[in-house]
């Protein structure tokens, strides 16, 4: 199964299901408070690509595929602070206080996939932080993580996944923070 077709298929996730993130290095196990959820381990398989020393890995558990309890999946970002610093300090900062766990992937093109809003709207409201722009310093490729915004220093929550090359993307500032180097559907 490709990625666009794994995330398509989180179409359905939209009004069914759940998500769960949590944040590790590769060899060590979560230091995340405790999640209302299972918490994942690094996977000693994993091969991520030119691994900076602060990148961390952060797992995404998306439940309810198929608008059932029977389909999940989840993939794996590897945050890249030397592409986007403050953006990737905000990525982990939300893992941290386990703000992913009541979003949805709710809008999927074949461009992108995006999610990020909280289903607590006071949470949300709460996290509703702008962001100072990164220079941007990698291309809007395909499976590349980026802040979703609308101008100059208004990066919030919202991140989208690359489903093609969307490197016109480059020239607008949208300032890649990592990328996906692992997606399983089980």
């Amino acid at each position: 199964m490709t990625m666009t077709n794994f995330l398509l298929l989180a179409t359905v996730f939209l009004s069914c299901g759940g998500a769960s993130a949590n944040l590790f290095h590769q060899t060590a196990t979560p230091t995340v408070e405790p999640p209302t959820v299972a918490t994942p381990t690094a996977e000693p398989s994993m091969e991520p690509s030119m691994e900076p020393a602060s990148s961390k890995f952060i797992k995404f558990d998306v439940a309810m595929l198929d608008g059932t309890d029977s389909k999940e999946g989840s993939f794996i970002v590897q945050t890249r602070p030397d592409w986007a610093p403050i953006g990737v300090a905000r990525v982990e900062e939300l893992t941290l206080v386990q703000f992913w766990d009541r979003c949805r992937i709710y809008r999927v093109t074949e461009k992108f996939a995006q999610f990020g809003i909280n289903g607590d709207p006071d949470y949300q409201h709460h996290m509703h932080t702008h962001l100072h722009d990164d220079k941007v310093r990698h291309t809007n490729a395909r499976g590349v993580v980026t802040f979703a915004n609308e101008g100059p220093t208004s990066r919030t929550t919202q991140l989208f996944i690359n489903l093609q090359d969307n490197r016109l993307m480059d020239d607008m500032g949208y300032s890649p923070v990592g990328e996906v180097v692992r997606y399983v559907l089980r």
